[in-house]
């Protein structure tokens, strides 16, 4: 299940779809400052924002389950613990292993926008998707605001990393990183399937609305039932106790039942 995914589509009107591409093609041709007639900066980002919320049909927060599911498994003995750093590591081989699948034409054109230092529309036509739905993935997870802050050495912890670190069970956060780095790898990639729709969604405005802080990313603790399937080293014992309890009990009652069938036979 992965709520994330479910948005609800937004009718387009022929009108509105007209004049959102009038505003697009000049949002296009703006430069990273602009000064209106008395010569001071427009400060418009706010507005541009909601505008493309309200076109692809977007909240100012998304909220996303830190936990999805849990696949049980065998308890290895000797696990490692997880770790903070391990859930970094993770996202950066994510990230990158994204970065490398990009065709070389795409990834010559990411190039380019790693220059951009401003949100910035992009004409559809000349653009490439798969480069867009990166930026706004890798930009978006790493808490950077712009695509040139993208191209630079990381500065801070990853953002997305902590604040699903911080929102995960305690159980789950404190366990054996096999579990924890499992349950991060869907989140992210449910959050690149994310930014892909989002994308789609922005493709019959004839522009590409690049900007990490179009929405905010939250995230949410999962079902605490899903705890029980999970082979801690509580459970493990209780279920051990459980199953030799019922053991004794078989047992007594088998030599109960036999000591009685032996004084009826002695009776006789």
């Amino acid at each position: 299940m992965r709520p994330i995914l479910i948005i609800p589509v937004p009718k387009i009107r022929e009108e509105d779809l007209a004049e959102a591409r009038r505003l697009n093609h000049l949002d296009a041709q703006r430069g990273a400052v602009e000064l209106d007639a008395k010569g001071a900066v427009i400060e418009d980002i706010e507005d541009r924002r909601d505008r493309w919320r309200r076109w692809c049909g977007l909240s100012k927060t998304i909220c996303m389950r830190s936990v999805d599911q849990c696949v049980p498994g065998e308890r290895k003995v000797g696990a490692p613990p997880a770790s903070l750093d391990t859930c970094e590591n993770l996202i950066e081989m994510l990230l990158r292993r994204r970065r490398l699948s990009l065709p070389d034409r795409a990834r010559n054109y990411g190039k380019r926008l790693l220059e951009l230092g401003h949100p910035a529309t992009l004409p559809a036509a000349k653009a490439y998707p798969q480069v867009v739905s990166w930026l706004l993935w890798e930009a978006c997870w790493r808490g950077m605001s712009t695509a040139r802050q993208v191209a630079s050495p990381p500065l801070h912890t990853q953002t997305l990393t902590v604040k699903w670190w911080t929102s995960t069970p305690e159980w789950l956060r404190f366990g054996p990183s096999e579990y924890l780095l499992r349950a991060l790898g869907e989140c992210a990639r449910n959050l690149d399937q994310f930014w892909q729709s989002v994308v789609g969604r922005m493709k019959p405005y004839g522009s590409y609305f690049l900007d990490p802080r179009l929405v905010s990313i939250e995230f949410r603790a999962g079902d605490q039932r899903l705890r029980r399937n999970l082979p801690t080293s509580d459970n493990f014992a209780l279920r051990k106790h459980q199953q030799s309890m019922s053991y004794a009990r078989t047992k007594a009652q088998t030599a109960f039942v036999s000591g009685q069938s032996d004084r009826i036979a002695s009776q006789k």
